[in-house]
């Protein structure tokens, strides 16, 4: 199965009311940290702030947009920061904040909004959240890839680690598929999503893809990742959102493999996709496209292997 839903009620949720969590940092953590584990996206809006690995100091006493976090209900959360003065005599201490907003809404210039946490007198704030194990930030246990950290000081130094369950790769940071390998997304824990409980922002439907009953032979499979016979991936993976798992086909001999479809594999049998043989046959895979009688796949006793209108290997 390569999606796992977890339904996980939690005792406080996005919807909190603000209340004021000045004198405890672990209360601050308890009021975000049951919503941003199950973001879906996470956007560092301060790069020249965040990821460094040094301590926010400048400029002083001015609110800076550090991060908005998509959360898995409706809405985002963005977090702030006031830069603290240096001169204790100006009474302008650091402050972390969490507002809430609706979806369309930005964090720029919504630094007053409706407040979820707010944690005052901290100091040498630093903020991590990498999604790359090669960065170097990512040698440190406390940065370690998709786990959003932000450490400072106030009466002692406080850790606030929170892993980023539902957060995924993205563009250049992408996982070099090999063939047979799996192609879900590296994240938290590779292929998984999660779900706090409660209604999605996402429909159920868009969600998990695919029924019990899907027949390939009647096309009713829903495609979940493709490629075409030159290697270009058409569709993005999205194989971790089937909700009885998928199958592989073969086509073309591409890298990220072919074609893959929710649900479940029958593989060999009249109208499947044929059983793929693995990259160590000695036939190998065509370079450019399906084959009929093509020796990458096989079927079932008296079916033939023939390209179906997709081009996939299917069993006749």
């Amino acid at each position: 199965m390569h999606f796992i839903v977890l339904a996980i009620t939690f005792l406080f949720t996005s919807c909190h009311p603000w209340q004021s969590t000045s004198d405890r940092p672990r209360a601050f953590e308890a009021l975000i940290r049951p919503s941003w584990m199950f973001a879906t996206d996470v956007r560092l809006l301060t790069p020249g702030v965040v990821n460094t690995g040094r301590p926010i100091d400048s400029p002083h006493a001015t609110w800076l947009t550090l991060a908005r976090l998509r959360l898995a209900h409706n809405g985002s959360h963005c977090l702030f920061y006031r830069v603290p003065h240096p001169d204790p005599s100006k009474k302008m201490p650091g402050i972390l904040r969490v507002v809430v907003l609706g979806d369309g809404q930005e964090c720029n210039g919504n630094f007053d909004g409706f407040k979820v946490a707010e944690l005052s007198n901290v100091q040498d704030l630093t903020v991590t959240f990498v999604t790359d194990e090669t960065h170097a930030l990512a040698r440190s246990l406390r940065s370690r890839p998709f786990h959003f950290n932000l450490s400072f000081q106030r009466q002692g130094t406080w850790n606030v680690i929170i892993p980023m369950i539902n957060v995924k790769e993205n563009g250049a940071l992408a996982y070099k598929h090999q063939r047979y390998s799996s192609s879900a997304p590296n994240g938290w824990e590779k292929g998984l999503s999660a779900w706090p409980g409660g209604p999605l922002a996402i429909p159920v439907g868009e969600m998990r893809n695919g029924s019990w009953d899907d027949s390939y032979a009647e096309r009713e499979s829903h495609l979940c990742h493709d490629v075409s016979d030159d290697c270009r991936t058409v569709k993005a993976f999205e194989c971790d959102k089937c909700r009885y798992g998928w199958f592989e086909t073969v086509r073309a001999s591409c890298p990220q493999g072919g074609p893959k479809f929710c649900g479940t594999d029958r593989c060999g049998e009249r109208g499947w996709p044929a059983c793929p043989r693995g990259f160590e046959y000695e036939a190998g895979i065509p370079e450019n496209g399906c084959e009929k009688d093509s020796k990458a796949g096989f079927c079932q006793e008296g079916l033939v292997p023939t390209c179906d209108e997709k081009n996939i290997l299917v069993c006749l």
